[in-house]
């Protein structure tokens, strides 16, 4: 079990560790993703007033917030410490997604008795978008959306050719594939790929990526799955 006291000394290592790899980045901005509840909102604000004493700039995201946050930061920040619960996976995006370094608490990896941090290589999905007009990433979720009745388009998925009438395209990325969701007047249908080109035949379509909208489509749209790879600094439990 652990102890509130040996909580608190997890959090200051990870300051530590967090403040000396800040110095070595042109930017001191650092970016904490908290776990949901009470808990984790005071794990956050103990990491910030560690941080902020060491003149760096902190912003705490709840999970909800990761993804939409991810495209308005830009190259402004350091690392992301992840505080959430393992496995929920929105700070690994959003390091992967900035190209910086990751810092959490890991208990994946062996260590040596010696070694209390890991330096490894991790990956993330994400979905690229291109067209004439969308040279884009998403990294949850993509949508093709008919803006009237009578639209109709083709989507070529690996080998398989499917037409399309009015119908609505959700496609998401989930260990290392396209999954997509097509529900239109015959119901709901579901494809799995590893890429997928989209040609509109007839009628017009919106483009939006993780929920904010992109544009229309007036051409072929290829989605693709790919891996982005970053740095993580893993602590021991």
């Amino acid at each position: 079990m652990t102890t509130s006291v040996g909580r608190l000394s997890q959090l200051t290592r990870l300051a530590d560790t967090a403040v000396a790899l800040a110095r070595h980045s042109t930017h001191g901005r650092v970016l904490v993703v908290r776990d949901l509840g009470t808990a984790g909102v005071e794990r956050a604000v103990a990491m910030h007033a560690k941080l902020t004493k060491h003149d760096l700039q902190v912003r705490v995201l709840g999970p909800p917030e990761v993804i939409e946050s991810a495209h308005r930061i830009g190259p402004t920040a350091a690392l992301v410490i992840d505080l959430s619960s393992q496995g929920v996976g929105e700070a690994d995006l959003l390091a992967a997604h900035l190209n910086i370094p990751l810092l959490a608490v890991d208990d994946e990896y062996s260590f040596l008795p010696q070694v209390d941090i890991a330096v490894v290589e991790r990956t993330s999905d994400a979905i690229a978008l291109r067209s004439s007009a969308h040279h884009d990433a998403a990294l949850a979720q993509v949508a093709v959306s008919p803006l009237g009745p009578w639209s109709a388009i083709i989507m070529r998925l690996e080998d398989q050719i499917v037409h399309l009438r009015d119908a609505e395209i959700r496609v998401r990325r989930r260990h290392g594939f396209l999954e997509i969701d097509v529900s239109g007047p015959t119901g709901l249908r579901r494809y799995r790929g590893h890429r997928c080109r989209l040609e509109p035949v007839g009628g017009c379509f919106a483009v939006a990526r993780d929920g904010l909208q992109r544009g229309e489509l007036h051409g072929p749209l290829l989605l693709q799955v790919y891996a982005r790879r970053f740095t993580a600094h893993l602590h021991r439990p």
